[in-house]
């Protein structure tokens, strides 16, 4: 393989773009063995929205989360659509999501390809056409690099398609003659701005593609600026669309963002997080290795804090090689922006569970890395032009970095085959992730069927997070209250490995084993909640109402008169206790003392 130098034109586009395809494909192949993981068992497998149309209205109407009563600040209609269409054409078969997954990235990847080749062309001569290679090189660095697996591989994240209609709406609006100055309504401005839409109505950061139409015609197109008139109204309907989707958003929500969390995070925190996030995220875009599904990230909470400096001295460096590039390269400034302005909001972590510790995910650098990948496309460009004698030098490296990529995705795609796999891989990467023990301790018992391992994960999380079991407790009181019984009752007994001596998840497991249907079960778990703490006057009410249900009177009335003895005023448990006794043919000796005083109850 060897780099030619320019003149070669697009005689080579079709096989490029069947090169790309095939290589895009092949690399997330081994995907469509995977199951659903994750987020994909709730969005899929438990979302009734997806079987049926008639519940289009809905997907608009509410947030992401909305067909399972979660609140959430995301509003991502179409995640919900293709997973519709997928469902009428697969089923719940995990293969065809995973399959029309790898279909989007490889579209994905054939963009990246005519995109960076337009670039190139557009900076380059009219008449001599730039080399295809570079183009070539970056697009199919881009479908191999290990960092996407997170994106590809992962159903419930909507990465892979809301790129897709991102960088569409983009190449279809560079693609139009610069002479066309108030870029009439033609075809493909008006199915660029509908590409926009839908990008918009698939993920958040979307939005941000205006900031990069309109760099791209400052720094690269160049429209003079004495036509501000003509230069307005091009870009006017991409911020309509905008406000479109905003209005949307608010009405769906009640808000624009009206879900408030005190995490501890301020402004001032989020500024100072910004260098080291951004620093990490090239970090792992120059060096893909311990890739992770749920990364630790620590926030920094000051300015003087060591990480904190050294991201700062970072970003100086970034900030003055980004000024350079603007001064001495417009092409490279505006790939860098490509990289930047996508990923940015992936900074704000205020948001984020627990207190932002979660805030660095791979899957957000699916999209800015095109922006990485571009600038790594002019350097090519730049050193087949400067150095055309170490081009085949060039050339094995590049060969040989695609396929230590290739290799990397490959062998990472199984990691994401079930819940297991994924978090023994998360727990094994960073052993102080009481999260990835927590759920490593579900997956051994859901799909392993190895309690006394899982308690060993359980037993580490406790000691790295010593409050787990309230927080497991809560998450099963929400989960109750959504309906999900099932899900509660593991909850609420993984609490019990954590704190056997909690009353709190004794009386809840009671309460979900109730709705069960489980009285037995219910009564066993009530009786151990009184036992650890007498004067739990619910538990002792729910336990009088099972012994009355099923006959057992007499423990009924014990359990009702205990009760009252701690809680005199509680009606509700003096009129159980007036019922019990009914039941007996018999008058409560409460009831009777305080008519004999005439004190009216």
């Amino acid at each position: 393989m060897r780099f030619p130098l320019r003149g070669t034109g697009y005689r080579f586009n079709t096989i490029f773009i069947l090169i790309i395809a095939i290589t895009s494909f092949s690399v997330y192949f081994n995907t469509l063995f995977n199951g659903f993981v994750l987020d994909d068992i709730s969005v899929i497998l438990g979302n009734y929205w997806i079987k049926d149309i008639k519940y289009i209205p809905d997907i608009f109407a509410t947030n992401v989360w909305g067909f399972s009563g979660r609140d959430a600040n995301y509003y991502r209609p179409l995640m919900h659509l293709v997973y519709m269409l997928n469902y009428k054409i697969f089923g719940l078969d995990a293969w065809g999501f995973h399959l029309v997954n790898v279909l989007f990235h490889t579209l994905v990847c054939i963009l990246v390809y005519l995109v960076a080749l337009r670039l190139f062309r557009d900076q380059g001569k009219r008449d001599a056409p730039p080399s295809p290679w570079p183009s070539f090189a970056a697009a199919l660095l881009f479908a191999v690099h290990p960092i996407h697996t997170e994106a590809v591989a992962w159903v419930a994240v909507p990465e892979v398609y809301y790129s897709f209609f991102f960088l569409l709406a983009f190449y279809l609006y560079i693609r139009i003659p610069e002479n066309d100055g108030i870029y009439p309504l033609r075809w493909g401005y008006l199915l660029s701005l509908i590409s926009y839409f839908i990008a918009t109505l698939a993920k958040e950061p979307a939005i941000t593609l205006p900031i990069l139409l309109v760099s791209y015609d400052l720094l690269l197109n160049k429209p003079g600026m004495s036509r501000r008139m003509q230069f307005m109204k091009r870009h006017l309907p991409y911020l309509l669309v905008a406000g479109i989707y905003f209005i949307l958003r608010i009405w769906a929500l009640g808000g624009l963002a009206p879900r408030r969390e005190d995490l501890g995070l301020n402004l001032t925190n989020n500024i100072v997080n910004a260098s080291p996030l951004f620093l990490k995220y090239l970090e792992k875009l120059v060096l893909p290795i311990h890739l992770n599904a749920f990364h630790v990230y620590r926030p920094v909470t000051s300015i003087l804090d060591f990480n904190s400096v050294v991201a700062l001295c970072f970003m100086g460096v970034f900030i003055a090689i980004a000024i350079v590039m603007w001064k001495k390269h417009k092409f490279a400034f505006f790939s860098l922006l490509f990289l930047v302005v996508p990923l940015s909001p992936a900074f704000y972590i205020s948001g984020l569970t627990q207190g932002g510790k979660f805030a660095f995910a791979e899957r957000y650098l699916y999209l800015p890395s095109f922006g990485y990948f571009l600038i790594l496309a002019i350097g090519i460009d730049w050193w087949i032009r400067v150095k055309p004698i170490t081009v085949k030098p060039l050339t094995a490296a590049c060969l040989g970095l695609l396929i230590l990529y290739f290799i990397g995705t490959f062998l990472r795609n199984p990691v994401w085959k079930d819940n297991y796999t994924i978090w023994a891989d998360a727990a094994d990467k960073e052993p102080d992730n009481e999260i990835a023990h927590q759920n490593l301790g579900y997956a051994l018992i859901y799909y392993k069927h190895r309690p006394d391992e899982a308690k060993k994960h359980f037993q580490i999380a406790s000691r790295l997070k010593p409050d787990i079991a309230d927080t497991i407790i809560q998450n099963g009181i929400d989960l109750t209250r959504r309906g999900m019984i099932d899900k509660a009752i593991l909850e609420f007994n993984v609490a019990l490995l954590y704190a056997p001596e909690s009353v709190e998840a004794r009386y809840n497991l009671g309460i979900v084993y109730e709705k069960k249907g489980w009285k037995e079960q219910a009564i066993e778990q009530y009786k151990l909640a009184v036992g650890i703490k007498p004067d739990f006057t619910a538990a002792r009410n729910n336990l009088g109402i099972l012994y009355a249900e099923s006959g057992r009177i007499e423990n009924a009335i014990e359990q009702f008169s205990s009760a009252l003895k701690v809680n005199p005023n509680d009606n509700d448990i003096r009129q159980n206790l007036t019922r019990a006794y009914k039941l007996k043919g018999l008058t409560n000796p409460v009831e009777k003392e305080l008519s004999r005083k005439g004190i009216a109850r």
